[in-house]
Formats: structure tokens, sequence, C-alpha cells
């Protein structure tokens, strides 16, 4: 392997940035995995209350004027996208981390 390969994936890595819904083994997951997980949560309890396109527009406000969007976009540099995708997840009722991770959940 030569070091314009390390480089290039070194590059690659960085420009991705760390992925914010992945599994954490630490016992003290990051405050954002946090409150997105809690975020999920409300996603998947508000199911059924009101139609779909209502649901993620209040969710998706709430979650910008709390800065949960800004607060994920620091780490992914995808804020707006990796939210929308954990609250289209809660509304399908679907769960990214499995029961073992949020017990809560």
């Amino acid at each position: 392997m030569s070091g314009t390969d390390d480089r290039r994936r070194a590059g690659r890595a960085a420009h991705q940035g760390p992925a914010v819904t992945a599994r954490s083994t630490s016992p003290n997951p990051h405050p954002v995995k946090v409150r997105l997980r809690l975020f999920w949560q409300a996603a998947k309890a508000a199911r059924g209350k009101a139609d779909d396109a209502e649901l993620r527009r209040q969710l998706m406000e709430r979650a910008r004027s709390a800065g949960l969007v800004a607060a994920v976009h620091e780490l992914s540099r995808h804020g707006e996208e990796d939210v929308m995708h954990v609250l289209n997840w809660g509304l399908k009722g679907w769960d990214p981390w499995g029961s073992g991770d949020f017990p809560d959940g």
C-alpha cells in the first residue's frame, strides 16, 4: 500500500466526519447522540397523533429551535439531513440503535 492511498483514506475520513448514529460502546455516549435518541423517542411517540407531514414540520421546527440541527451539524456537517433521518426512523417505528443501546426506546 502506498503513502498516497493512506493519505486519500485519511482525507476521506476527515471529510466525512464522525458518524452520529454509530453504536457506541462507551458507557457515556456523546451528549448529541443522547439528544438524537430522545428526539427519535419523541417522533416515535408522536406517530398517529397527526398526519406525517404535519409531524415532520413541527418536529423539525422544534429540532431547529432547540439547537439540535446545529449541534448535529457540528459533528457531521449534515445536521438537517441527519436529524431528518432520525425523524423518519421514529415516524416509521424503526429502532436504528437496537433495544440494548437505549433501553427506554
